[in-house]
C-alpha cells in the first residue's frame, strides 16, 4: 500500500521479485509479446477470465475470505450461466 500511495516507481526486476511483473521484453518486442500473452489468456474460458480479474481487483480482506464468493460479481454471473449448469 506504502508503495502506491508514495506513487513509488521500481525497476522491472524488483516488480518481478514482488509479483506484479511476469516478463519484461524489449520495446521492439513489445507489440509480440501482447499477442501472446493475450492468446495464453484468451485459452481459459471467459467466466474464468471474468472471475479471475474480480479476484485480483479486490481489496483482499480476512472478512472477504470468509464470506464465500458471494460478493463477486463475476461469481454471480458464471452462477446465472450455462458454465454452471453443464
Amino acid at each position: 500500500m506504502c508503495m502506491i500511495l508514495a506513487s513509488r516507481r521500481v525497476s522491472a526486476n524488483e516488480g518481478a521479485v514482488l509479483g506484479f511483473v511476469t516478463k519484461e521484453v524489449p520495446d521492439t518486442d513489445l507489440a509480440a509479446s501482447t499477442v501472446r500473452w493475450c492468446k495464453e489468456i484468451l485459452k481459459a474460458s471467459s467466466m474464468s477470465i471474468r472471475a479471475s480479474k474480480d479476484a485480483v481487483m479486490r481489496e483482499p480482506s480476512p472478512k472477504a475470505a470468509k464470506t464465500e464468493q458471494s460478493g463477486y460479481p463475476a461469481c454471480a454471473a458464471w452462477r446465472a450461466s450455462e458454465d454452471a449448469r453443464e
